[in-house]
């Protein structure tokens, strides 16, 4: 497993999208302090979902994950509870842990997944796929 921890020649960048009925997905991208390159993942913080209208919700996620393609961006990370995790998305989606930290007595786990398979992966974690 590789340290998620930011190198000292990173620095974050972070952004937010959202729509008008209320879904907001916040990311961090990553930048080469030194020479101003994309590093190849950006890492979901924080995703407030309107589940009165969890098509929109995909919809401003499709719309993001096409921008950070054209971004070069090739892998989304996100974190999940343990109880998600080994519940929902161990045995049916292709996220794969490449950390686990706790806090407060809770198992996280730091997962990722090629850009192509976050939809459906994303899909499958709110049951809907």
């Amino acid at each position: 497993m590789e340290s998620t921890q930011i190198e000292q020649n990173q620095k974050p960048t972070y952004k937010s999208v959202k729509d008008r009925v209320g879904n907001i997905i916040e990311y961090v991208k990553y930048y080469d302090y030194f020479s101003e390159k994309n590093i190849n993942y950006t890492h979901i913080n924080f995703a407030c979902v309107n589940y009165n209208k969890l098509e929109s919700f995909f919809k401003l996620l499709k719309i993001l994950l096409k921008h950070l393609k054209s971004k070069k961006i090739t892998t989304i990370r996100m974190n999940v509870v343990d109880n998600d995790w080994n519940n929902i998305l161990k045995n049916k989606t292709s996220w794969k842990i490449t950390n686990t930290v706790n806090y407060s007595g809770m198992s996280i786990h730091i997962v990722e997944c090629d850009i192509g398979k976050c939809l459906k992966n994303m899909l499958i974690g709110f049951n809907k796929e």
